[in-house]
């Protein structure tokens, strides 16, 4: 049952709803985005909720989903007015952040194969990201991975140490220099990492 302070709260949000999609939602400055969101809040956590509910195995952390929301309600206020005006914005919404939360989710488990590539050309590096026109979503989902994988798998800090510095373009012999390790323990970290973490991005075991 609704306390009487929630029923105030959702009437605020229906207000704020009401007002911003009078309003151009194109135009909107900084804080009246945040406004607008956090009004629309039960309806963006309902669309990632409906995805995250067709995902048997998530590919991403609900957080990461969340992120994914934002990103289509910002790119919802762009478009609605070219490309929604069939629906109202509320649905337009909804089938937004759903279809964005899939996508990335595909975009995740199956266009990895660059993740590797940029591993070990060691160019997962923010400015060579933008050299390379890779966008905020791309650039996204190869990150994610990347976390994922330490986050998840049986590693210990060396090991992500190792990578990081691998992938930063450092030599192998300075890498064992920085951290005071052996030429042998390094190579069999680096070549583990990169082996357990080709089998992530291309779902297959690698011999």
């Amino acid at each position: 049952m609704q306390t009487e302070q929630n029923k105030t709260k959702n009437k605020k949000n229906l207000d704020d709803i009401e007002y911003f999609l009078k309003q151009d939602i194109r135009n909107l400055s900084p804080e009246d985005k945040i406004r607008f969101y956090n009004a629309l809040k039960k309806v963006i956590n309902f669309a990632i909720s409906k995805a995250y509910s067709k995902l048997s195995a998530p590919a991403l952390e609900r957080q990461d989903y969340e992120h994914i929301g934002w990103l289509a309600f910002e790119e919802s206020l762009e478009i609605y007015h070219t490309k929604g005006k069939r629906k109202t914005y509320i649905s337009f919404l909804i089938d937004s952040i759903y279809w964005k939360c899939m996508d990335m989710s595909i975009k995740f488990l199956t266009n990895k194969h660059r993740v590797v590539n940029v591993a070990y050309s060691g160019l997962f590096d923010k400015d060579e990201f933008h050299d390379q026109n890779i966008n905020i979503d791309e650039e996204f989902s190869l990150r994610s991975t990347i976390e994922w994988y330490f986050k998840n798998k049986n590693t210990n800090e060396i090991d992500k140490q190792i990578f990081d510095l691998y992938i930063y373009g450092e030599k192998k012999q300075d890498i064992t220099a920085i951290l005071g390790i052996s030429r042998n323990k390094m190579m069999n970290s680096l070549n583990k990492t990169l082996r357990e973490l080709k089998e992530v991005v291309l779902g297959v075991d690698v011999i």
